[in-house]
C-alpha cells in the first residue's frame, strides 16, 4: 500500500513541485550532480524534508483526530514560504480525497505529511517504512525535477537517489523521540 500511496501515479501532483529548485538552478547553487546532492541533503536533513518527517511522525502517533488537527496547525506554521504551504496543502487535500475514495478513510484537509501519517496509522502500516519511503519519494521527486532543470541525466539522477537512500530513516533523527512511534508525544 505504501508503494501505491507514494507512487508517481498516486494523484497528489508531486511532479508539479520543486521546493525552490528552479531558483537554486537559476542562481547557480545547483549546477551539476554534486551540487544537487549537497542541496538535497540540506533540504532533507535541515529543511522541509526533516520538518515533514517530524510532522508525519507526530500525526502517526496522535491519540485522536483532535490531536491531528493541532499537529496540522503546527505543520502549516512551519511552512517556510507561502508557496511551500500551498504545495503541502494541495498535496494533502489530493491525498485525502484519493484515500477517502479508495480506502474509505475520511480525513480533513491536512498538510501532506500529516495526512500521510494519519492515514498510515489508520491502516495499521508500520511507521519506519512509512517515514523512510516518504522521504525516499520526496528525494526522488526532487531529483526528477532536477533532471528537467539542470544538467543531470537519468543515470546520474538514480545514483544521487541511491546515495540518499541509506540515510532515509535517519533524516529526521536517529530513531529518537521525533521518529519513534512509541516515544512520548512531541512538545507541540
Amino acid at each position: 500500500m505504501l508503494a501505491q500511496w507514494l507512487s508517481p501515479a498516486f494523484p497528489v501532483g508531486a511532479f508539479g513541485y520543486s521546493h525552490g529548485l528552479e531558483r537554486a538552478v537559476a542562481t547557480g547553487a545547483v549546477r551539476d550532480g554534486e551540487s544537487l546532492l549537497d542541496w538535497l541533503e540540506t533540504v532533507l536533513r535541515h529543511g522541509a524534508g526533516r520538518n515533514d518527517a517530524l510532522f508525519l511522525a507526530a500525526a502517526y502517533r496522535a491519540a485522536d483526530a483532535e490531536a491531528v488537527v493541532a499537529i496540522d496547525q503546527h505543520a502549516r506554521a512551519f511552512s517556510s514560504t507561502r508557496e511551500r504551504l500551498l504545495e503541502s496543502l494541495a498535496q494533502g487535500a489530493a491525498f485525502a480525497r484519493a484515500v477517502a475514495a479508495v480506502w474509505g478513510h475520511a480525513l480533513p484537509p491536512l498538510a501532506y505529511p500529516v495526512a500521510l501519517g494519519r492515514a498510515a496509522r489508520l491502516e495499521g502500516l508500520p511507521f519506519l517504512p512509512t517515514s523512510a519511503l516518504y522521504l525516499q519519494t520526496f528525494a526522488a521527486n526532487l531529483v526528477g525535477a532536477a533532471q528537467r532543470l539542470a544538467p543531470v541525466g537519468q543515470t546520474e539522477g538514480q545514483a544521487i537517489t541511491r546515495a540518499l537512500a541509506p540515510c532515509a530513516p535517519r533524516w529526521p533523527g536517529k530513531r529518537n523521540r521525533a521518529t519513534s512511534p512509541r516515544s512520548p508525544p512531541a512538545p507541540f
